[in-house]
This record gives C-alpha cells, structure tokens and sequence, in this order.
C-alpha cells in the first residue's frame, strides 16, 4: 500500500515545492543557493561511507541506512543513534527513504561533502537538502575537488562588512577561499573548486562570517 509523506514533513527537509508528496511520484526541487542549503540542512559535515548500504522496513516505508564516519563537522549537529552533539572522529548512521525520485544514492568508499536535513522526530529519516543539491562528491586526480553547480550562486557571496579578516588567520584563510568561489561563481556554468574552499567558506556562513545577497536581499543563515 502506497505511503505518502506530507508536506510537514518533507519541506523543511529539502525545500521543494509541493503540499503533498507520494514516494512513488517523481518530485522537483528549485535551485537553493549555498547559504539557502545550508540554513535548511540540518547536518554538515564531511565523511566517508564506511559500510555498504543496509536496506530495511521501517515504520512502513522502504529504507537504507548510511554509515558515515565523520571527519570534518561544519554545522553541528546530534547524532541520532546517541542524542548527542556529533563528533569528528564518529561514525554516524543516516536512513533514507527508499524510491524517492532524484534523491542521491551512496556506496561504500563515498567520500565527501554533505549537507542533510536534521533527522525526523516522528520518522528518523532524512535527505540531502534539495534532494541531490546537498552533496558534494570528492573527484579529480587528487580526489579533492567537487563540482559547483551555477544554482549555489557563488559570485554573491561575501565578507560580511562587520567582520574583518586582517590579522586573523582562520578569518584570512575563509577570505581566500572565499575569493576563489567568487571566481568560480563568475563563470556561471558548473565547475570544479577545491573542496577545502568549499568547506572554508560553508564554515563561514555557519559561524555568520559570510552572507550571500540575491537580488539585493541578504541571504545569510539563521541560526
């Protein structure tokens, strides 16, 4: 028997737009900025896969879990398996909702940056924020670099006016590689940027370091 997930439920989880959704329909997803991503997105961090999927029944619906082992934590999160604050270091397990269209699957060997909502109090389950738009796969011949897609709108983000990063070095570390997404956006088509920027600069909007203005507005996250 077919289980729908309402609304409540999935909107904050990966901000699409729709009232209700059943699992096996196709859904859509707008494009989020990256500031947009990670104020929806409960859980970042970067890590690895370390298991094979584990595919399983739960309160109903279809759904595979993924062992991560985290190695770098950007927004802080509780680890659902402790109710905990998570830590570098730890291994985390996340459920998926199984059949849900243009949801990213993971394999064992999995390596890089993911921003997933928090998981569900009632459920347990989470996904990607923007259903693929919240992972950032490591590639390239060093393995360390992920694609930027022109939605994430990189040329808009920016040094916060208050915060200055003259004499500080993590401050001076975020603005460099903030200037090298800021090139990246120019280009307005997807590329690849280190994945070390990426996590600078995520790191940034987290701390309220970085905001990104779209048409104008500030799209900084609220913590």
């Amino acid at each position: 028997m077919k289980r729908s997930i309402q609304a409540g439920l999935m909107l904050p989880l990966i901000g699409i737009i729709f009232l209700t959704f059943n699992l096996a329909q196709a859904t859509t997803a707008v494009q989020l900025p990256l500031a947009k991503r990670l104020q929806y997105g409960g859980v970042s961090f970067e890590g690895e896969v370390i298991s094979d999927p584990v595919y399983r029944k739960a309160s109903g619906f279809d759904v595979v879990d993924y062992t991560f082992q985290i190695s770098d934590i950007i927004k802080p999160f509780t680890n659902p398996q402790t109710n905990q604050p998570a830590v570098n270091g730890e291994q985390v397990t996340f459920t998926f909702v199984r059949g849900i269209a243009n949801v990213p699957t993971f394999t064992k060997g999995f390596k890089g940056i993911v921003v997933f909502n928090t998981p569900s109090k009632q459920y347990g389950f989470t996904a990607p924020t923007g259903l693929g738009q919240g992972v950032f796969q490591f590639s390239g011949t060093t393995g360390s670099t992920v694609s930027a897609d022109a939605g994430m709108g990189l040329k808009n983000l920016r040094m916060k006016s208050s915060v200055s990063a003259s004499g500080n070095k993590n401050l001076e570390i975020t603005s460099k590689a903030l200037g090298t997404l800021q090139n990246a956006g120019a280009s307005e088509v997807e590329r690849t940027i280190p994945g070390s920027d990426l996590k600078s600069v995520m790191k940034g909007i987290v701390a309220g370091e970085i905001e990104q203005v779209q048409g104008g507005s500030s799209g900084t996250l609220n913590q």
